[in-house]
C-alpha cells in the first residue's frame, strides 16, 4: 500500500503538467550535437583510440537521430548516447532543468516516465 501511495504521489505532477517540453528547433538540436562533436575531437584526451573516421561516422548517424526526437528529454538522451560512445566516466551530458521533473529517484532506483499512446507510463 505504501508503494502504491508513493507511486501515485510521483505520478500526479505528470498528469497535471502534461507533455514534456519540446523547446529546441532543428537548428538548435544540430548546433548542440555539432558542438559536442567538435569539442570532443579537439579536447578529448583519448581521441586517438576512437579515431576520426568512427567519430565522424557516428556524428552523421546522430544528426538524423536528434532531428527525429519529439521532446527535450529524448534529445538529451540521444546526446547522452553520443557521449557514451567515448566510454569515459568524465564525459557526459547533464540533465536539463525542464526535463528533471519527469525523472525521479525512488528507493535508489531511477524512475522515468514516458508518454505512450496518450498515457504516462513508468519506464
Amino acid at each position: 500500500m505504501k508503494q502504491f501511495i508513493a507511486t501515485t504521489l510521483i505520478l500526479i505532477p505528470l498528469f497535471i503538467k502534461g507533455q514534456i517540453p519540446n523547446s529546441f528547433s532543428d537548428t538548435e538540436k544540430i548546433y548542440g550535437l555539432s558542438t559536442i562533436w567538435k569539442e570532443v575531437e579537439y579536447n578529448f584526451a583519448y581521441f586517438e583510440k576512437i579515431g576520426t573516421a568512427k567519430w565522424d561516422s557516428l556524428y552523421k548517424v546522430m544528426i538524423k537521430k536528434v532531428l527525429e526526437t519529439n521532446n527535450d528529454y529524448d534529445y538529451y538522451r540521444e546526446l547522452s548516447y553520443f557521449t557514451a560512445f567515448l566510454k569515459d566516466g568524465h564525459t557526459g551530458i547533464g540533465r536539463y532543468p525542464n526535463v528533471d521533473r519527469y525523472t525521479t529517484v525512488y528507493k535508489g532506483y531511477w524512475i522515468e516516465f514516458e508518454r505512450i499512446e496518450s498515457k504516462v507510463v513508468v519506464t
